[in-house]
């Protein structure tokens, strides 16, 4: 199954979207909970459904991920917020869904408070039936923190390509968490920024990613998260030939995952 982010970074309504994705191929998708759509949640939940787009995981807002670690009210809302998306993702049925823990490259440390706020999520997920993958930022210190102190079935990793790439070369979170690979958010760049390219676009060894891919217990689709503004070139190309050159390199990247399972 291949999958790519919904919004591609082009801004226009999903109902015009969704059917081009599903044009391009595409089998699924990764469904942002922040208020970057005009349409609701409910909307999006029903329009994915209506052109046959399976919701592979939906996306935690991101916003004042920090303040989940500091003392005081607006980390308590950052916590309820996340609650009640993970609540909405029992409502709908999505049985993932993807948080940053972070934002920035200077958070504030680990703490007890942050910890005892995510208890609260993994709570939740576990009477819900959700699971929670937390996705690789720009320092993995919380990441490592939460994937070690929560054992629970529920929890696990959202494996970022990019990111890993660019921020975290010398990390081995593919090896280091190889049986609670949830998610996956597969992009490209330079290793000089965060640019959302598509895979085989940039400087990423595409054959060892999806060796140690396979060797995990990942079993859902090939995602991309590529972005039309990575790029001048896929501007210039518009949004049609994007998305038929992103579902391509996606069956590339499922072809050699294939390939290295069967070995």
């Amino acid at each position: 199954m291949l999958g790519i982010s919904a919004s591609t970074g082009y801004p226009i309504p999903l109902e015009f979207r969704f059917p081009m994705l599903k044009k391009a191929g595409f089998d699924s998708i990764i469904l942002g909970w922040d208020n970057s759509e005009m349409a609701t949640r409910v909307d999006r939940v029903w329009l994915a459904k209506a052109f046959d787009l399976k919701i592979e995981h939906a996306h935690a807002t991101y916003r004042d991920m920090n303040a989940l670690w500091l003392p005081g009210t607006d980390g308590n809302r950052t916590a309820l917020r996340l609650l009640r998306e993970i609540a909405d993702c029992a409502e709908f049925g999505i049985e993932t869904l993807v948080l940053h823990l972070t934002n920035g490259s200077t958070p504030p440390p680990v703490s007890a408070e942050g910890l005892n706020r995510i208890e609260y999520l993994v709570r939740l997920a576990e009477d819900s039936g959700v699971k929670l993958a937390f996705e690789n930022v720009r320092v993995t210190e919380h990441l490592n923190a939460v994937l070690s102190y929560f054992t629970s079935p529920h929890i696990g990793l959202c494996f970022d390509s990019g990111h890993a790439h660019y921020w975290t070369p010398d990390s081995d979170l593919l090896d280091r968490y190889t049986d609670r690979v949830f998610a996956v958010h597969l992009h490209d760049n330079l290793a000089d920024g965060d640019t959302h390219l598509l895979p085989m676009d940039g400087s990423i060894d595409w054959q060892a990613l999806m060796r140690k891919l396979a060797a995990s217990g990942y079993a859902g689709s090939i995602t991309l998260e590529a972005d039309i503004h990575g790029s001048k070139a896929y501007e210039d190309a518009g949004l049609e030939a994007f998305l038929r050159k992103a579902h391509k390199r996606a069956e590339t990247l499922e072809e050699i995952l294939q390939n290295f399972r069967t070995k």
